[in-house]
C-alpha cells in the first residue's frame, strides 16, 4: 500500500530506478529482493510506478478494506500482464488478506 506521506521518496526512487534500469544494479534494488523469487519475472521501474500509483492508501484500507480490495481487483483485471509480475502478487495479496479480515 502507499504510505500516507512519502511521495517525494517515491519520485526520487523512481528517478533513480529509471536511471539505472538497464544496469545489473537495478536487480539488486532492495524493493525487488524480498518480493520476487529467483527466476521470477519482475516489473520494470516504470511498471512498478504504475502499480504503486494504483495501490490504495493506508487510510482507505483502514477505513474500508473491501473497497480497497475491489479497487485492486479492477486494476488486476485490467492489467493481467502486470499483475503477474513481481512484486504485484505479493502486494495484491496483502490488500486482499486485509479485506478478508473484515
Amino acid at each position: 500500500m502507499r504510505p500516507r506521506r512519502g511521495w517525494t521518496m517515491v519520485a526520487l526512487w523512481a528517478a533513480a530506478a529509471l536511471s539505472v534500469g538497464a544496469t545489473p544494479l537495478a536487480a539488486c534494488d532492495p524493493v525487488w529482493l524480498p518480493m520476487a523469487r529467483p527466476g521470477e519475472r519482475r516489473m520494470t521501474p516504470e511498471q512498478f510506478v504504475e502499480l504503486y500509483t494504483a495501490l490504495p492508501t493506508f487510510e482507505l484500507v483502514e477505513r474500508d478494506a473491501r473497497a480497497a480490495a475491489e479497487r485492486m481487483r479492477r486494476w488486476e483485471d485490467a492489467h493481467r500482464g502486470l499483475a503477474a509480475l513481481a512484486p504485484a502478487p505479493t502486494m495484491l495479496s496483502y490488500v486482499y488478506r486485509r479485506a478478508e479480515e473484515e
